[in-house]
């Protein structure tokens, strides 16, 4: 057996999902050198690990961590947003399913392609949205809202910055789409805004449209996947019954608890600006060269990674970045509605970026 199917073995049991790190060296033991698969900002988790070092960390492995809503409470100083109208997750995840499980029944419309998550669920009543590398899989939002209406959908899903295409939609367009479908819940997964403009969010917006959901992951911005910490934005309303049914007094971690402590530093928040900042300015430059490939074509994006499609050479140049080359990618060949001769590549940091390109133009080269 090759490596490659090794790895498509690996990737089988992981679903609809990439294996993890872990997986991957003990499974294939694989030496990877750079992660190319994971959506995050190197230098914001730098910053976060130089205050963790600072931190006396012991009490907060010691004693439970408070409940959801003082947790709630302290993240809202940061966000700026009334605790009520917060829940915290175990990750976005674990919100995101638990949405799902109360639209159970509902007629959903899911544009594609798109996080997996959102459609492995009740699949019975999901209409699909689907948009087109030809159009560079922007949404056209008047056919969206007449879609809507003719499918009679009960909720709408939006991935703003998406996952896996990078395409962003501008404020102005989901607002319109609110007031056009008035009595149609939209859930907005805003887990990429950090990498887009933060002006598009729309979590103040919930304040007075109880129809809007507003979800967010903090480990692609802050590059802390292993505390398992996000939120949603939601009435107070929905906020309590949700709560209330499934019961997450302490859904959140003692360490998870101590980033929402660092988050509220002032020197925090400012240094983790210029790290965001820092980070942008790199997925600039990395564009710029991915765009000079020949061979590979690469999609611009609003988030922090590119789609680039490879045509036939899908699984020749993801295989030598892996097992030549040291680099993990994510093949998007099990991705709804979109062509098996796709990978995403995510930004890391500037020599990192170097050295994808630098393996990918090698890699051209030969094809």
């Amino acid at each position: 057996m090759s490596n490659y199917d090794k790895f498509l073995e690996l990737k089988s049991k992981s679903g609809l999902h990439s294996p993890s790190m872990f997986e991957m060296r003990s499974e294939l033991s694989i030496d990877v050198k750079i992660d190319a698969c994971f959506l995050c900002n190197p230098y914001a988790f730098d910053l976060f690990c130089e205050y963790y070092n600072k931190s006396d960390v012991l009490d907060y492995l010691k004693y439970y961590p408070p409940q959801n809503n003082s947790i709630a409470d302290k993240l809202s100083k940061f966000i700026g947003m009334n605790p009520d109208y917060i829940l915290v997750g175990n990750g976005a995840i674990q919100l995101i399913e638990l949405i799902l499980r109360e639209m159970m029944g509902k007629k959903k419309c899911i544009i594609t392609p798109t996080f997996s998550t959102y459609y492995e669920y009740d699949d019975a009543n999901i209409v699909y949205y689907r948009t087109h590398k030809e159009d560079d899989f922007r949404v056209n939002v008047q056919d969206l809202i007449k879609f809507c209406k003719a499918e009679e959908v009960e909720t709408l899903v939006i991935v703003n910055p998406n996952n896996p295409t990078g395409t962003s939609m501008p404020k102005e367009s989901i607002t319109f789409l609110a007031k056009s479908l008035p009595s149609t819940t939209i859930i907005i997964d805003e887990s990429f805004i950090d990498f887009f403009d933060r002006k598009n969010s729309m979590e103040k917006d919930v304040y007075s449209n109880p129809n809007l959901l507003v979800i967010r992951s903090m480990s692609k911005d802050f590059g802390i996947a292993g505390l398992r910490l996000g939120y949603a934005i939601m009435s107070p309303r929905k906020r309590v019954q949700i709560v209330q049914k499934y019961g997450l007094l302490w859904n959140i971690n003692g360490l998870a608890h101590l980033f929402i402590e660092i988050m509220n530093s002032e020197n925090f928040r400012e240094r983790y600006e210029a790290a965001r900042i820092q980070y942008l300015e790199g997925k600039t430059e990395f564009f710029k060269d991915l765009k000079t490939l020949n061979k590979l074509k690469t999609y611009n994006s609003d988030a922090n990674f590119f789609i680039v499609d490879c045509g036939e050479h899908i699984n020749e140049v993801f295989s030598n970045l892996l097992f030549d080359y040291g680099i993990y990618t994510r093949i998007l060949n099990d991705k709804l509605h979109l062509e098996s001769s796709f990978l995403r590549i995510s930004c890391g940091r500037r020599d990192h970026n170097k050295q994808i390109f630098n393996a990918l133009k090698e890699i051209e080269i030969k094809l």
